[in-house]
């Protein structure tokens, strides 16, 4: 059953409870990914929750504030400060509303990176389902990104057209007039943004926090985030404290997009997120 969540403040926080009779098993939180809503990217998080509830295990998923159907917070805190204390305020509330105690947090990107903290912080947190989230860097990662991202572009007849022609473009610019600034690419400029990350001693301090007390960990990866993983099993490569950990499932992706936009690769990471969470006993 699907139902209207929402925390009255001086904000408010709304979102979509999809309740499932057995309390037994720990609830699930979507986060949102970046500036997205509540559905996800593409419906991700509603095809999850209609999956999970129909298997008996409950869902939140809700806009943080500022987002969609939640209205701004009337501070100046730093985002990712009010995001933890929003996520808190949720936990809490189906805590003290729904008797729940044990909680499963499910992010893409930059929800993924909210996850781990937040797991990091509260107890009740039991499992943590991390979407293209922190990735270490093991000493193939440059090896296999070079062979799966530079390696077939290099063999396009095309690309090294295409590269000649814009060469001949910026030596025909500056010929003409040196003292023109140069222009900035934008899309070139979009494709180089990316989330900041941890330290990597950082994120493997937190993983292993986690571990230590058996949150049990899913960190899957798409074929959109090769510029931070690029192989499957880097992880395990990067950090064998996580190698064979009993709490911990590594799951690489490379076809699928980091937007999941293809029906099918949504599917299949659906299932792969659903069966991981009824795992979680």
């Amino acid at each position: 059953m699907e139902e209207v969540f929402s925390i009255s403040q001086p904000w408010s926080l709304n979102g979509m409870w999809s309740g499932a009779d057995n309390k037994d098993l720990p609830a699930v939180l979507f986060l949102s990914a970046g500036l997205l809503r509540s559905h996800g990217p593409n419906r991700l998080y509603v095809e999850c929750a209609r999956q999970l509830v129909s298997r008996g295990v409950s869902s939140l998923r809700f806009d943080l504030a500022g987002i969609g159907d939640s209205v701004e917070r009337p501070n100046n805190a730093e985002l990712e400060e009010n995001t933890l204390a929003e996520v808190q305020e949720v936990i809490d509330t189906l805590s003290q509303q729904k008797g729940i105690d044990r909680f499963v947090l499910v992010g893409l990107c930059s929800g993924a990176y909210d996850a781990i903290e937040i797991a990091a912080q509260d107890d009740r947190v039991v499992g943590v389902v991390s979407l293209d989230g922190y990735s270490l860097e093991s000493k193939w990662y440059k090896l296999h990104w070079f062979k799966r991202l530079v390696l077939p572009r290099l063999l396009q007849k095309r690309s090294w057209l295409k590269a000649i022609d814009l060469l001949n473009q910026k030596l025909g610019r500056a010929e003409t007039d040196k003292r023109q600034p140069e222009q900035v690419d934008l899309q070139v400029a979009t494709e180089s943004l990316f989330l900041e990350s941890k330290p990597p001693e950082k994120i493997l301090e937190q993983f292993t926090q986690l571990l230590s007390r058996e949150v049990s960990l899913l960190c899957l990866f798409t074929g959109g985030v090769i510029d931070e993983y690029s192989y499957r099993g880097q992880l395990a490569d990067a950090a064998p404290a996580l190698a064979n950990n009993p709490h911990m499932r590594e799951v690489y992706y490379p076809e699928v997009d980091h937007l999941l936009m293809i029906d099918e690769d949504r599917k299949k990471v659906v299932n792969t997120v659903v069966e991981h969470i009824l795992s979680i006993k």
